[in-house]
């Protein structure tokens, strides 16, 4: 059986700019590498990332995450086995013995459990999806695309509270839902720069486009006529992620002009949903806003999805209290939200049991690896969010899906 003869943690640069993690690790002749993303949006109940402070890199540097990676995690794992995920997972936790990985770094922790996964699957010869649906225990199933087009919130530079703005193409594979997408996206480009100037075509953090709609329903309206001009109209579905926690100021939420209560949000929200007729409509409350879920989710009925981001943080306790409290009927699934794939396994696993729309996702701080288009095909997830199709990090993500339906 193969071992594990080194690892090493490095600082590379995500899509912000800032530093983020690289762990490389060997056996023998085979060497697989793990690009950690960052989010900006980050619920308070995720995993914790270890950043160095200071003035060096605004504070951002990670040379103590890498350092952990370099010494303890080194020395743990020096020799031990390849394909035993949930061992080796199970040792980064007690390790750490924090609970949120606040000691070792979420960020080191997620990046020795994924170059620990793929070097595992060469070892065994296997795609790296495969591999994880060994583990997971779930077949390969075409997830449906939330393509981030259009960016407002954190993400963007522009006046809208909301922070992505989904189209989700109706298609019966991978590279006709890519096609349908991009269309739209190259569409909307000529609407934005039509509706407003030449200036307001700049990119957000995940690609989509930045402009200066007014609200809500203007932006939209933006993705309705950009689906007319694309000719795929009757292919194309919206959502949105809200990321309500991100303009909750003072007990109130400032969206659209307004500060609005939670039932002033609720029916605000419901309002848009039923007139633009949203596919799904992701983390519409503060995490912290618990009983409005429940009841935005009585109005949505079955046929509309409200999905949990910062309110499930990819925690299976937490995904177990709001099925609980009949919340969500989705969730979204990052495994650097938790610290471990094992975990995020787990967490995707626990969501299908509730019979919810599953959705593995990126983070708008990104790098070049393509590991959650894989993630995303092994636990058989029903969706994925990658960002729009543009920007390299982006992009790595919906090439490596097409690889792997191709």
């Amino acid at each position: 059986m193969k071992k594990i003869d080194r690892i090493h943690a490095r600082e590379i640069l995500d899509s912000r700019g800032y530093p983020t993690l690289e762990v490389e690790m060997h056996s023998g002749d085979l060497i697989a590498w793990a690009g950690v993303p960052s989010g900006r949006s980050t619920g308070k109940f995720e995993a914790q990332e270890l950043r160095d402070g200071g003035p060096r890199f605004d504070g951002m540097g990670v040379t103590k995450a890498a350092a952990n990676v370099n010494g303890l995690i080194t020395e743990t794992f020096k020799r031990f086995p390849l394909g035993r995920q949930q061992e080796f997972d199970e040792m980064l936790r007690g390790m750490d013995g924090t609970g949120n990985f606040s000691a070792l770094g979420a960020n080191a922790v997620v990046g020795a459990s994924i170059a620990y996964a793929k070097l595992s699957a060469l070892a065994k010869g296997v795609y790296l999806c495969d591999y994880i649906a060994g583990l997971s225990g779930q077949g390969r199933r075409m997830p449906k695309l939330f393509m981030n087009v259009l960016n407002g919130g954190w993400h963007a530079g522009n006046n809208l509270a909301v922070q992505e703005f989904h189209i989700i193409p109706e298609a019966n594979d991978v590279d006709e839902a890519i096609e349908v997408g991009t269309a739209l996206y190259h569409a909307l480009q000529r609407v934005v720069k039509g509706h407003y100037n030449a200036t307001a075509i700049g990119l957000g953090e995940e690609g989509g486009f930045n402009p200066p709609a007014a609200n809500t329903r203007e932006a939209l309206d933006l993705l309705k006529e950009a689906a007319k001009q694309s000719g795929f109209e009757d292919q194309v579905r919206m959502g949105l992620d809200v990321a309500a926690s991100t303009f909750l100021a003072e007990g109130l939420y400032v969206i659209d002009g307004k500060k609005l209560s939670s039932e002033e949000l609720l029916k605000h929200l419901a309002a848009i949903a039923k007139a633009y007729d949203l596919f799904a409509v992701e983390d519409p409350f503060a995490e912290d806003d618990k009983l409005p879920f429940a009841e935005l989710k009585k109005l949505f009925g079955p046929s509309r999805h409200l999905i949990g981001d910062d309110l499930t943080a990819t925690n299976p306790d937490r995904i177990h209290a709001a099925y609980s409290d009949d919340a969500v009927n989705g969730v979204i699934i990052k495994p650097n939200q938790i610290g471990t794939l094992t975990q995020a396994i787990e967490a995707a696993n626990l969501a299908r049991s509730y019979g919810w729309l599953v959705v593995a996702s990126h983070r708008s701080g990104e790098t070049e690896d393509a590991f959650i288009a894989d993630f995303a095909v092994g636990i058989g997830a029903d969706a994925v969010k990658f960002g729009a199709p543009a920007r390299g990090e982006r992009t790595a993500k919906y090439n490596q899906l097409m690889k792997i339906f191709s």
